[in-house]
């Protein structure tokens, strides 16, 4: 239940953390990090899983080895909110599967 929940609660959208002045918008990417085949709840699934977080957003928002710092500062910033969005999912989908309670008589 947990993998079917962890799933589509991560399919992923993230907004990137980019320093913006007031008035621009932030740049939207939408990345697809399987989860169906880990189990969530243990350490080692949530490992992996964080693992392909960090992998899609290497992907999606950049290198910062080879970027001048403003440029980098603002790859490390959308790669800081892809770990946090797909982290928040992980802990609602977590705490939504502890609270469900169902029963027959």
């Amino acid at each position: 239940m947990l993998k079917l929940i962890a799933a589509a609660a991560l399919a992923a959208t993230a907004a990137t953390a980019a320093a913006q002045t007031p008035g621009e918008t932030a740049d939207t990417y939408s990345v697809a990090v399987r989860s169906a085949d880990l189990n969530l709840a243990s350490a080692s699934g949530l490992a992996t899983f964080r693992g392909r977080v960090r992998a899609a957003a290497a992907h999606a928002c950049g290198d910062t080895k080879v970027a001048p710092l403003i440029e980098a500062t603002q790859i490390a910033q959308c790669r800081a909110g892809f770990e946090r969005t797909a982290d928040g999912r992980v802990s609602f989908a977590l705490a939504r599967q502890d609270n469900v309670v169902a029963g027959t008589r």
